[in-house]
């Protein structure tokens, strides 16, 4: 029935288009349709080009995105590396002066060593401790034992990931007497 009641006024708006001199008899009223109809160009989808340039966009959007979590992950690694020697670090510091706070008869050695770079002094207990600088391992080791420790007998005491380059030892204060005071030992380190 719809279609029924639409072709008369089609037919009728056909006629009064033909007499206005808008359609030429030759053209139909589905070529009117069709341009009327017609989407413009803008609205009509995306081209080629436009596909390549927004995924060419996207492309370098998603690759800075990793180059940036990439360099915060390296740093968070670093960062993590250097806490843990400084936590090593700090800890076996605080062993040594630990034990030296306790002992007596400090004296710079060279038993292991060289000068400078080691000391030995009894402990609480009465045991002989010394430590000293390891130049092939670039540790710290440590010596102890009873009355004549070896230096064969030493164990690393610092972990295998830290490399020190410098363990520099200066003693000051160790003499005895009325006004020698309490013995001072300064440490230097420098770790790679």
């Amino acid at each position: 029935i719809y279609a029924f009641l639409v072709r008369p006024c089609l037919a009728r708006n056909l006629a009064i288009s033909q007499r206005n001199g808008v359609l030429k008899p030759s053209q139909s009223m589905h070529k009117t349709q069709n341009t009327k109809h017609k989407t413009p160009r803008s609205k009509a989808g995306f081209t080629l080009l436009e596909m390549i340039v927004s995924i060419g966009v996207f492309s370098v959007l998603v690759l800075a995105s990793i180059n940036i979590m990439l360099g915060v992950s390296n740093a968070q690694i670093k960062s993590a590396d250097l806490q843990a020697i400084q936590d090593n670090i700090r800890f076996s510091l605080e062993l040594i002066t630990k034990e030296m706070r306790t002992g007596r008869n400090y004296s710079l050695s060279n038993f292991c060593a060289a000068a400078g770079s080691e000391i030995s002094f009894d402990t609480a207990p009465g045991q002989k401790r010394i430590y000293y600088l390891d130049p092939v391992k670039k540790a710290i080791m440590r010596v102890r034992g009873l009355p004549s420790p070896t230096c064969d007998n030493a164990i690393q005491f610092t972990a295998e990931e830290v490399f020190i380059d410098r363990f520099f030892l200066n003693l000051q204060g160790q003499a005895v007497g009325p006004s020698d005071g309490q013995p001072m030992i300064t440490i230097s380190l420098k770790i790679s």
